[in-house]
């Protein structure tokens, strides 16, 4: 069972303000005996931003020659650019097919550039500070199909018209994308290979 930190406890850097077993602080020497599936399978977004970046900070376990994830949760977690890279450029790169962001605002087209080139599967939903320019960032994830774009306000028809040129889609979620054209959605929909949403905020995800 992993248990949450008392409000007292000291906080002298990133690996003492996450989730920790049975009361005690984690350190990446507790990769090794499971903890990892428990945090990335259980915990909220903000837990394991909080997680990975420890381990990053504190360096992989020596014996890791690779760190993959079906489905990273990060949604709400308040990740960031800068985290993204270096999620992307660490010593063993964290992979992944899917990924949630939800609600997370302070990621941009500098940050979406450095996602996993595995990607199959991204939520951008209310991610309300995503433009064209963040789209157009997605361009290199060449095995990219489903994509949750819901309550992302600032994109327009030549965002998501450049989106299904460069990419393969299977499913688009535009629920509440209050600058994408009616008259778009209605081609899109005439499409017999993608399934495009305009009524609801989910893309289920890949794991």
């Amino acid at each position: 069972v992993l248990h949450k930190m008392d409000s007292g406890d000291k906080q002298d850097g990133p690996e003492k303000k996450i989730l920790t077993p049975l009361g005690r602080p984690l350190h990446v020497t507790d990769l090794s005996s499971g903890i990892l599936e428990r945090v990335l399978s259980y915990c909220d977004g903000t837990t394991i931003f909080r997680f990975l970046y420890m381990v990053v900070y504190e360096g992989w376990p020596s014996e890791w020659c690779e760190f993959y994830v079906p489905h990273l949760n990060l949604a709400e977690s308040g990740v960031t650019n800068k985290a993204l890279y270096f999620f992307s450029k660490s010593h063993i790169p964290l992979r992944y097919s899917s990924i949630s962001l939800g609600d997370c605002l302070a990621i941009n087209h500098h940050g979406l550039k450095h996602l996993c080139p595995d990607l199959v599967t991204l939520d951008l939903s209310g991610v309300t500070t995503l433009s064209d320019r963040g789209l157009e960032a997605l361009n290199s994830l060449t095995h990219l199909k489903r994509i949750n774009l819901s309550f992302c306000e600032k994109i327009t028809d030549a965002g998501v018209r450049q989106l299904i040129s460069n990419h393969q889609l299977t499913q688009l979620n535009l629920y509440k994308c209050l600058r994408v054209s009616e008259q778009l959605v209605g081609l899109l929909t005439e499409s017999v290979t993608l399934q495009v949403d305009v009524y609801n905020a989910s893309v289920e995800p890949l794991h």
